[in-house]
């Protein structure tokens, strides 16, 4: 490892000290401790990994953006928040529409196509799944629908309105 690999490496931030960030104290409140440090730990990892192989680490907003991708999907690829069943709050139920608005502003920044797919693939999952027959959406996007409210249907909006910009571009 030559010295200024070591330097850059050692110059990271810690887990515990991404986690007493503003923004990461609002990511425990949502989703939880254990998937705050698991989205930062990855996002920390990749990068380390990056330096260490000689390559361009992603940029902060890529790193996150797949991190949380990783930790905050169904197994079936779907965005889904560990307190999910619960849908406690209007911003617990609002933030899987606010993440999707923002990777889609990445993806048209980045094209990233797997992006991309991950977006079209959610937006899909909503309108199947998570759709009730009155044609208003649970917060579970890869169903079943639990209730409505105002928060989950703008929610699954962000989703649906970030497909159909993807699609008719």
């Amino acid at each position: 490892m030559t010295r200024e690999l070591d330097v850059r490496l050692r110059a990271l931030p810690s887990v515990d000290d991404v986690l007493k960030a503003n923004a990461a104290a609002r990511a425990i409140d949502c989703f939880g401790r254990s998937a705050a440090v698991t989205a930062v730990r990855q996002t920390l990892d990749a990068t380390r990994a990056a330096l260490r192989a000689g390559k361009t680490p992603p940029s902060q907003p890529e790193a996150i953006a797949d991190a949380a991708q990783r930790a905050l999907t169904s197994p079936r690829g779907i965005l889904a928040e560990p307190r999910e069943p619960f849908g406690r709050d209007g911003d617990h139920t609002q933030f899987k529409g606010i993440f999707v608005r923002y990777l889609h502003e990445l993806c048209q920044h980045t094209g990233n196509p797997a992006y991309r797919a991950f977006l079209l693939a959610n937006a899909d999952s909503v309108w199947d799944n998570a759709r009730n027959p009155a044609n208003q959406f649970g917060v579970r996007w890869a169903g079943p629908f639990d209730t409505a409210d105002a928060s989950r249907q703008a929610s699954a909006a962000e989703a649906l309105i970030a497909a159909a910009a993807l699609t008719s571009a």
